[in-house]
């Protein structure tokens, strides 16, 4: 079950710089080359570093508070977008996040609460649901076997809400980019 879960949250890395990078270039209308995938599978240990760090200092924030642990998690929430794009270090990474969010945290919660909410919600719930459905009508007499099919699921699930979740996060990057750094996008 460990195994599966680690084998899941890797997947969800490579699957979310590989959705960063390709995502990214084709919103800025660069072409897409081969290299772009492998150069993705170089930065798993520091997409996985970084989400670590991010994580601690969230949770940290966190047990301040609530709203400290709100405000830490919308001014890091760009920092794998900026690790792909910029190409960027692990504590440069969540610099950057940091002060590309700056005067804009509330606003991106508020988006963020309503993209994110609606759409991880409405995706979890059904699946949610379907996964009880399947369970209850399955005469599953072995615990293990219940528990890897509910991961089977959950990760189908992440699965279909990463690429709508990453590819709003690209556009809001370069969104704030072009706000606060006059970044062309022609």
């Amino acid at each position: 079950l460990i195994g599966s879960v680690v084998i899941g949250v890797i997947m969800n890395v490579i699957l979310s710089g590989m959705l960063i990078k390709v995502i990214s270039k084709k919103y800025v209308d660069e072409p897409i080359k081969t290299s772009d995938y492998s150069s993705i599978v170089k930065l798993i240990l520091p997409l996985l570093a970084l989400g670590i760090l991010q994580g601690v200092v969230i949770f940290a924030g966190s047990l301040l508070l609530v709203i400290p642990g709100i405000i830490l998690s919308m001014g890091l929430l760009l920092s794998a977008h900026v690790m792909v794009i910029e190409k960027r270090g692990i504590v440069d990474s969540l610099y950057r996040s940091w002060n590309l969010t700056k005067g804009y945290k509330w606003s991106m919660f508020g988006f963020w609460f309503v993209v994110g909410g609606l759409i991880s919600g409405g995706i979890l719930i059904v699946g949610e649901l379907i996964l009880r459905q399947v369970l209850m009508s399955a005469s599953i007499g072995n615990l293990d076997t219940f528990f890897m099919l509910y991961v089977v699921i959950r990760h189908f699930i992440v699965a279909l809400v990463t690429p709508i979740l990453v590819s709003v996060l690209v556009v809001v990057f370069f969104n704030l980019k072009v706000d606060k750094e006059g970044f062309n996008l022609e």
